[in-house]
């Protein structure tokens, strides 16, 4: 009798948010998937609780964010219901400014000690080290989302033409995409009370928040009359985990009905805005960095002095526009500036300088899922009693956990996949991927189980 083939090793990789993660969750999936014997369930980290809590346990979980495990929501009961597995951040933001940077570190002994983490660059290594994470649980290997605007990844994004006719812009004129970033203006005071680090911190919030009210104010006068000049479309895009009608609402408040190319969407993902655009203007935003990847012209809107708590050493790279007439400036120029260089030439530097990093996190999960393996931190022996304990507060947690585990459907709009979305995305990934696709080149094929020395990030 033959002997059977072991099971494939459960990754479990939760999606917080769709149009910022699915693509390269799916992506690297495909290559994972190809090369190794693992299984890779991508699932929404609040929306699938309960499909994942009462299935069968993952080896592997992959998460969006890992600040704390006690009393996290998603992450507290996760750990509990799988406590010999290992856990993976992928820590989606990074690049902080100085207020928010004092509540983003690692901040208990699970997250500093139990959990392999995966940096972009040197920088956020030694954030996450000064707060107490081993050098060895960190995984330098680049930003996904940046390498997305590279080919052959880039291949798979609608093109303008799509995008013109399901929005109903003019394909002929000036596109300036505008993916604002002034999250605090929708955060409730509570809540600002809620994850104030200190009485001075909730403070600096404050300041932040009433920032960004007015700069938004701004900002929607300059674009409504941008667009009413003709010639050029103005494309608004709420960050993430703000809601579009608060937007909508916001945007009637400050200058009533907007002008008919003024149009305010979080339909598709950034990347495909940006590359279909002329020029990318936005406040503090990361997309400006992604923009610049993509060699678009870049403007940082500054209406108003950043306060302290929002500056950040990045934003020295970008030209900066202060006044509606270098808005309209800008918005005139279009797509003629090369202003793009020097944040580009920072953004190679600092968050792509190990290679592919989505090749980079297939390589990962294979040497994860390797027998033997000693990359990652393991849960320490508990014996008899204590395994015991590990079993009745995993069921526990398993049980409790689906009910408790609740979605904000306010902060994540859009966010609903289905495994049928997942794999139309993976097969699309392996036509421009996998040898034999349509024509793309396949990253370097490694041999199942190792990895390349780029790839291999330090041993614990």
């Amino acid at each position: 009798m033959a002997a059977r083939s072991p099971r494939p090793v459960r990754v479990l990789w939760f999606v917080e948010h769709l149009a910022r993660e699915l693509d390269v969750a799916c992506a690297v999936k495909c290559l994972a998937e190809a090369r190794f014997p693992v299984d890779v369930w991508i699932r929404n980290i609040y929306l699938h609780a309960r499909d994942v809590l009462l299935g069968p346990p993952p080896d592997i979980v992959v998460h969006p964010f890992f600040y704390f495990a006690d009393g996290a929501l998603g992450t507290h009961h996760y750990v509990r219901a799988w406590p010999r597995a290992l856990h993976l951040n992928l820590a989606w933001e990074e690049l902080f400014y100085s207020a928010n940077a004092r509540i983003k570190g690692p901040s208990d002994d699970f997250a500093r000690r139990r959990v392999l983490h995966h940096a972009w660059g040197e920088s956020y290594r030694s954030f996450l080290v000064k707060h107490g994470v081993p050098p060895g649980h960190v995984f330098v290997n680049g930003n996904p989302a940046c390498q997305l605007y590279v080919p052959p990844y880039s291949h798979i994004l609608p093109g303008r033409s799509e995008l013109a006719a399901r929005h109903g812009i003019d394909p002929d004129a000036t596109w300036v995409f505008i993916p604002e970033n002034y999250r605090w203006a929708f955060t409730s005071e509570n809540k600002l009370r809620k994850i104030a680090a200190s009485a001075e911190h909730h403070g600096q919030l404050l300041e932040m928040k009433e920032h960004c009210i007015r700069s938004l104010e701004v900002l929607m006068g300059w674009c409504d009359r941008a667009a009413a000049r003709g010639g050029a479309a103005m494309i608004l895009r709420p960050r993430p985990a703000t809601n579009t009608q608060h937007m909508l609402e916001f945007l009637e408040r400050t200058v009533g009905r907007a002008a008919s190319g003024f149009h305010v969407t979080k339909d598709g993902t950034v990347r495909e805005w940006i590359l279909s655009s002329d020029a990318v203007l936005s406040s503090f935003s990361t997309s400006l960095i992604e923009a610049s990847i993509a060699g678009k012209p870049i403007y940082m809107i500054e209406p108003l002095p950043l306060p302290e708590g929002l500056s950040s050493s990045w934003y020295e790279h970008v030209e900066r526009v202060r006044t509606e007439d270098g808005f309209q400036a800008a918005v005139a120029l279009g797509a003629r500036s090369e202003n793009w260089r020097e944040l580009s030439a920072w953004a190679h530097r600092e968050l792509l300088s190990s290679g592919d990093p989505i090749d980079g996190l297939a390589q990962l999960i294979g040497r994860l899922a390797a027998p033997g393996q000693d990359l990652a931190p393991r849960p320490p022996r508990r014996g008899i009693l204590g395994g015991v304990c590990d079993f009745v507060a995993s069921r526990r947690a398993r049980r409790e956990g689906p009910s408790a585990i609740q979605i904000n459907r306010d902060t994540h709009e859009g966010d609903e996949f289905t495994d049928e979305d997942v794999r139309a995305r993976v097969a699309r990934w392996g036509d421009v991927l996998l040898e034999g696709g349509a024509g793309a080149t396949r990253p370097p094929r490694s041999v199942p189980g190792r990895c390349t020395p780029r790839a291999c990030p330090p041993r614990t």
